[in-house]
């Protein structure tokens, strides 16, 4: 948002100052009053401490931002860690099983089938058992 009465070179450290009637030379000589009489004005306690509690406020809620941010940071990177532990933790858990699909085993019923003239269904039987066998083998030994 522009304010048309501010020029480009209408600024005093860094406070934008209204374009004046003033010729230059009366403008600056105001400016250099204004910058020498920075110390010898003070602020009304009022305004002063209507300040500082507006500094405080913003401070506050900076710092809120702030650690909003970090947690959502921390939260982010904990997930992912996670993530990336479970991922792991299950193709350990599960490298010592193998999912059979039922066409793995309709195949291996047809070559058992094949292999040793059986029925279908006998061989669909003695396939999935080979499975299970297998399944069984991958299975750590607990002593009872």
């Amino acid at each position: 948002m522009s304010d048309s009465r501010f020029g480009p070179d209408d600024l005093w450290d860094g406070v934008g100052v209204p374009e004046s009637e003033l010729a230059d030379s009366e403008a600056h000589n105001v400016e250099a009053k204004l910058k020498n009489a920075r110390d010898y004005v003070r602020p009304s306690e009022s305004l002063r401490s209507k300040v500082l509690c507006k500094a405080r406020e913003i401070g506050d809620d900076w710092r809120a931002d702030r650690k909003l941010y970090n947690a959502t940071i921390a939260i982010a990177g904990c997930l992912f860690l996670m993530a990336i532990t479970v991922k792991s933790l299950e193709s350990w858990w599960m490298a010592g099983f193998q999912r059979g699909s039922s066409e793995e085993i309709v195949a291996r019923a047809e070559r058992l089938a094949a292999e040793r003239n059986l029925r279908h269904d006998d061989s669909l039987i003695e396939a999935y058992r080979e499975w299970q066998v297998s399944m069984a083998s991958n299975l750590p030994k607990v002593d009872p």
